[in-house]
C-alpha cells in the first residue's frame, strides 16, 4: 500500500470519527443530556473537538483526492487540479462538510439559536455522504434515503458513547447514568432494527449477489464489518438486560462494568469505520458488478 493510499484512509477514518461523533454528540445533548449529567460531561466541548478534527479531515480529502487525479503530492496543492475538482460531486461534499462542521462551532456561540444552528448543521455534514461514496452509484433514489436512516442510526448510537463512558467514571453520576441508558435503550429498541435493515439493504445491493460476498475483496471486508457489528450489538443487548438495570438499582459493580463494556463498544466503532475507511478507498465495485 503506497503511502498516498494510507493517507487518504486515514483522512476518510478521521473524517467519519469527526462526522459521527460532532454530530453524535449534538444529538445527544439535544435528546438525553439533563442538569445532573452535564456537571460530569461537557458535550459542547467534545463536540467542538470532533468538529474541527472532522473540519481538518475533510480538507485533507480534498486535498488528496487532488494527489489521486496527478498520481502524486503534487495535485494536492495544484490550484487547476483543485478547481477542476471542485466542480465535481467531490466539491460539493467538501463544501458541505466545511459549512456544516464551521457552523456546528459557530452555533455553540450563538445563544438561543444554538440548537437550531447547530443540529441543522449536523444534518448538512450527514448530508455530504449523499454526494460521493458507493452509494451515490447505484440508481434508484431509494438508496440515498436508506443511507440518511442507517447514518442517523449509527450517528445516535455513536453519539451517546463517550457521555456514558463519562458519566460512568463517576460514582456520584450512577443513577443519572442508569437513566439515561435506559432512556437511549428504550430508542434503541426502534431505531437499531431499521439502521440495521437499511444497512443491510444497502450491503445486498453493493455486493450484488450473495457469492459475491465471499468471493471478491469488497464483500470479504463487509463481512469483517457485519462480525464487528454483531459484536456490537452482543455488547449493547448485555448492557441493557444486564447492566443498565444493575445501574439503576445503585450496584458500583455494575457500574465498573458498564463502563468497561462502553469503551468495548468504543474500541469496535473505532474498527468499523477503519473497516469502511478501507472499503471506500482500496476496494471497487467494479469487481462485484462486473
Amino acid at each position: 500500500m503506497d503511502s498516498l493510499i494510507l493517507l487518504t484512509i486515514i483522512s476518510k477514518l478521521t473524517f467519519y470519527i469527526g462526522a459521527l461523533f460532532a454530530s453524535g454528540t449534538v444529538f445527544y445533548l439535544e435528546l438525553f443530556e439533563t442538569n445532573e449529567a452535564r456537571s460530569s460531561f461537557n458535550g459542547r466541548r467534545m463536540t467542538i473537538l470532533f468538529a474541527a478534527i472532522g473540519l481538518v479531515s475533510a480538507l485533507s480529502i480534498f486535498a488528496l483526492t487532488g494527489a489521486q487525479l496527478t498520481g502524486d503530492f503534487t495535485g494536492a496543492f495544484d490550484p487547476q487540479i483543485l478547481g477542476l475538482l471542485w466542480q465535481t460531486p467531490v466539491g460539493t461534499a467538501f463544501y458541505l462538510r466545511v459549512l456544516g462542521f464551521a457552523f456546528i462551532i459557530i452555533g455553540f456561540f450563538a445563544g438561543r439559536m444554538s440548537r437550531i444552528i447547530t443540529t441543522s448543521s449536523c444534518i448538512i455534514v450527514l448530508a455530504s455522504f449523499l454526494s460521493i461514496g458507493h452509494v451515490s452509484e447505484l440508481p434508484s433514489i431509494l438508496f440515498p434515503v436508506l443511507l440518511v436512516i442507517h447514518l442517523a442510526g449509527i450517528t445516535l448510537w455513536v453519539g451517546i458513547l463517550f457521555p456514558l463512558y463519562r458519566l460512568s467514571s463517576d460514582p456520584k453520576q450512577i443513577t443519572t447514568t442508569g437513566e439515561i441508558a435506559h432512556q437511549f435503550g428504550r430508542w434503541a429498541l426502534y431505531f437499531v432494527p431499521v439502521l440495521l435493515f437499511a444497512g443491510g439493504w444497502l450491503a445486498y445491493k453493493l455486493v450484488n449477489s450473495f457469492e459475491n460476498l465471499f468471493t471478491t475483496g469488497y464483500g470479504q471486508n463487509l463481512i469483517v464489518k457485519v462480525v464487528i457489528v454483531t459484536g456490537l450489538l452482543g455488547l449493547a443487548a448485555i448492557n441493557k438486560l444486564r447492566f443498565v438495570p444493575a445501574l439503576r438499582a445503585e450496584d458500583f459493580e455494575a457500574q465498573k462494568h458498564f463502563k468497561s463494556s462502553v469503551l468495548f463498544e468504543v474500541i469496535l466503532v473505532f474498527f468499523i469505520l477503519a473497516a469502511t475507511a478501507v472499503l471506500i478507498s482500496v476496494q471497487t465495485l467494479l469487481e462485484v458488478h462486473s
